[in-house]
C-alpha cells in the first residue's frame, strides 16, 4: 500500500547548473546531498530532487512538480528577472499558478493555494493628500523606494509592502489629512534607523508592555502612519 510520496524528481544533463538554479535562483535550500549525481532539496515534509543519471527519463521532459510559495506573482517577478521563461500569473477560485522551465527544459509551477473561496486576499490602505507630488516624495523616502504601481501619473500611487498589504496615495482633497494606517514590522528600531538616514526624523515610541511597541509618523498633511513591533513574539530578521 502507497503510504506518502517520498520525493520528487526531475531528470537534468548539467547536475551544477541545476543546483545553482534551483538554489540560487528558485530559492530552495538543500537537503542531502548523495553522490555528485543527485542532490535533495527540502520543501516542506516532503524532498525535490535533481538527478544527472536517471534511468528512463529524458531532462526536459518533466512537468510535474508544484512548488507552494507564499506569493506567486512576487517569485515569478524574480524568475523573470533571472531570464526565466515563466507564464502570467493563472487565478483560478482555489488558486493563484503561474508555470517556469529550468536550464534543462523541466517545466514546474508555482502555486498558492487558497483556503475557501471566500477568504480575503489583499488590503489596501489609503492616504487621501492635497499635495500628490509632496506626498509622493515624503512616501517614497519612508518607504524607500518609489510607487510599485502607478494608478494615474497626478493623482494615485500604490506600495506593495506585504504580500497582501498594500498603501496608495490618493489625491483627494476632501478626505486629506484624515488617515490612520497601522503595519507591522519584525524589526521597529532598525526600520526608524533606516528612516533617519533618509531624512525622516523618527517620532517617539509607544510601548503597551507584552503586546507592541508603535511610532506613528505624521505626514504633512495630518494623515498618520504608524510602524509597530510586537512584543509577544521573538524578532525575525527582515526580509531582504
Amino acid at each position: 500500500m502507497i503510504e506518502d510520496v517520498a520525493f520528487i524528481a526531475y531528470s537534468v544533463r548539467d547536475v551544477p547548473r541545476a543546483v545553482a538554479f534551483y538554489r540560487d535562483v528558485l530559492g530552495l535550500e538543500i537537503g542531502r546531498t548523495f553522490n555528485e549525481g543527485f542532490v535533495e532539496f527540502d520543501v516542506g515534509a516532503s524532498a525535490f530532487a535533481i538527478d544527472g543519471a536517471s534511468p528512463g527519463y529524458e531532462p526536459g521532459t518533466c512537468t510535474g512538480v508544484n512548488f507552494e510559495v507564499s506569493d506567486v506573482a512576487a517569485v515569478r517577478e524574480r524568475l523573470a528577472a533571472f531570464g526565466v521563461e515563466v507564464s502570467a500569473v493563472y487565478e483560478f477560485p482555489a488558486c493563484s499558478v503561474c508555470f517556469a522551465t529550468d536550464p534543462d527544459g523541466n517545466r514546474f509551477a508555482l502555486h498558492r493555494r487558497r483556503t475557501s473561496n471566500g477568504e480575503f486576499q489583499l488590503a489596501f490602505a489609503g492616504i487621501p493628500v492635497v499635495d500628490y507630488p509632496g506626498a509622493i516624495d515624503w512616501y517614497s523616502r519612508l518607504f524607500d523606494r518609489p510607487p510599485d504601481v502607478v494608478v494615474r501619473e497626478d493623482a494615485e500611487a500604490m506600495w506593495r509592502l506585504t504580500a497582501t498589504a498594500w498603501v496608495y496615495v490618493v489625491r483627494d482633497a476632501g478626505r486629506a489629512g484624515r488617515a490612520l494606517a497601522t503595519i507591522l514590522l519584525p524589526d521597529l528600531d532598525a526600520f526608524l534607523t533606516a528612516v533617519a538616514g533618509r531624512g525622516i526624523a523618527p517620532p517617539n515610541i509607544e510601548t503597551a508592555p507584552g503586546l507592541f511597541r508603535r511610532a506613528a509618523f505624521v505626514d504633512a498633511e495630518g494623515n498618520s502612519v504608524a510602524f509597530g513591533e510586537r512584543l509577544d513574539s521573538p524578532k525575525v530578521p527582515a526580509l531582504e
